[in-house]
């Protein structure tokens, strides 16, 4: 026994689509991945309209296709956010520099450094037995991350290595210390 009546044609179909609010089927949309919505997009015209002309579900789609997913809610619209995806994405895509970033002079010589997302840690001997460590965050334009940089200007002068882990806000000093 079929749930389909025998009248059944395509422009049945478009009708009973025509009965659902967009915002409805939006919102429907909106929980699909990529490969789904082109195959909506397939089914009529209707679709394809909605699809096309919807910002939200156009930067649904792009997002899927970096294969990322949506941040937090911020303060940028979603034509900001679509904006700034895809020049993220073309930037990787065709990997031409922008610009560089310098980093602040020292007053000694680099022991030490290390990288971690995006926060360049720099462990320096100031002379006369005085160590510092400074820190930069690298800027990100299309993040909206401006550069930074903080310093200890004395550490120790035992201290020999260090790490970080900006996304904990941890910074680790090692240390040796003479026996006696």
């Amino acid at each position: 026994m079929s749930i389909v009546p025998s009248s059944f044609d395509i422009t049945t179909m478009a009708s009973l689509i025509d009965l659902f609010p967009y915002d409805v089927i939006l919102s429907v949309f909106m929980f699909m991945n990529l490969k789904s919505l082109i195959i909506c997009r397939e089914v009529c015209r209707g679709f394809k309209d909605l699809i096309d002309a919807d910002l939200r579900l156009q930067y649904h789609i792009a997002l899927d296709a970096a294969g990322m997913e949506n941040g937090p809610p911020s303060w940028m619209d979603i034509k900001e956010r679509k904006d700034r995806l895809q020049s993220y994405v073309s930037r990787w895509q065709g990997f031409v520099w922008q610009q560089g970033t310098l980093l602040p002079p020292l007053p000694g010589p680099i022991l030490h450094w290390v990288i971690d997302s995006g926060v360049i840690g720099r462990f320096y001997d100031a002379g006369n037995g005085v160590y510092g460590m400074h820190f930069s965050r690298l800027p990100a334009r299309s993040r909206n991350i401006i550069q930074k940089g903080w310093q200890i200007g004395n550490i120790g002068h035992n201290a020999t290595a260090f790490c970080l882990d900006p996304s904990q806000d941890l910074l680790v000093v090692a240390e040796v210390i003479p026996a006696g």
